[in-house]
């Protein structure tokens, strides 16, 4: 079970494929929606779904406190919480236009 908080990284084998299907896969992932629905188990008494439900919820609040946020389809680093890893040549760019 406590490998569990991991299942939802399965879904980046997507990027194997391609860009555009990982960041599909990745974000179906680690959106609240899907991990909310499963938590609906809380109502029809099925403790195990309820608790992946939750394990599911925590892996995505981790992930974004890591700043892992959801894909966008050019590159695994850019997500909607912006560059993952050193920023390169291009954001350094960016930065000082926005400055």
């Amino acid at each position: 079970m406590a490998l569990a908080i991991l299942l939802p990284d399965l879904l980046m084998a997507g990027y194997l494929r391609g860009t555009r299907l990982g960041a599909q896969l990745y974000n179906l992932a680690h959106s609240t929606l899907l991990p909310a629905a499963v938590g609906l188990g809380w109502w029809q008494s099925k403790p195990l779904v309820l608790a992946l439900g939750l394990i599911w919820l925590a892996h995505i609040g981790i992930d974004r406190l890591l700043g892992y946020g959801l894909k966008y389809n050019d590159h695994f680093q850019h997500t909607h919480l912006g560059h993952l890893g050193r920023p390169t040549s291009t954001d350094q760019q960016q930065e000082m236009t926005v400055l």
